[in-house]
């Protein structure tokens, strides 16, 4: 489950979108879950800023295990809390894919590295999410402060 922030929609002329974002442009992540993964709240005095940036529609998009019949009643949602309060911090979404990573017919085992060289301003990692659907046996994260202490390296 993937809740997006869009600038514009695509018009259906229906609430359902089947196949594909719905955003005009690329959208920005605001939140995922995925099944079997343990429910998240944001920490106090955190929050995402939509309706003063360009985010001006907030899209659900829904991925099933198994494909449902036209009769199911789907339940799936999220709860999402709106206050014209700023927060004292604000929440963000670093997205880290492995899109050249292949999965070679037969072969056992793979190894993928994603990194990141992140220069900007001082963040606060608070959480962090991976998602590998049945591939993976094994996923680490590791926050590295410096290379200095890379031997030294915090896993999340």
């Amino acid at each position: 489950m993937l809740l997006y922030g869009c600038r514009s929609v695509k018009s259906r002329g229906t609430k359902v979108w089947i196949g594909g974002c719905s955003c005009e442009e690329e959208p920005k992540i605001l939140w995922s879950w995925a099944l079997d993964a343990p429910e998240f709240d944001m920490p106090a005095n955190v929050s995402m800023e939509v309706g003063n940036t360009d985010i001006k529609y907030l899209v659900m998009e829904l991925h099933y295990k198994v494909a449902q019949p036209e009769t199911h009643k789907d339940t799936s949602g999220v709860d999402i809390m709106y206050s014209k309060q700023k927060t004292k911090y604000q929440a963000g979404i670093y997205l880290f894919m492995a899109e050249d990573g292949t999965f070679p017919p037969k072969q056992k085992d793979i190894h993928l590295d994603l990194a990141c060289n992140y220069t900007s301003p001082a963040i606060n990692v608070f959480a962090y999410r991976t998602h590998a659907h049945n591939y993976a046996t094994l996923t680490v994260t590791r926050l590295i402060q410096s290379m200095e202490s890379v031997q030294h390296s915090t896993s999340l």
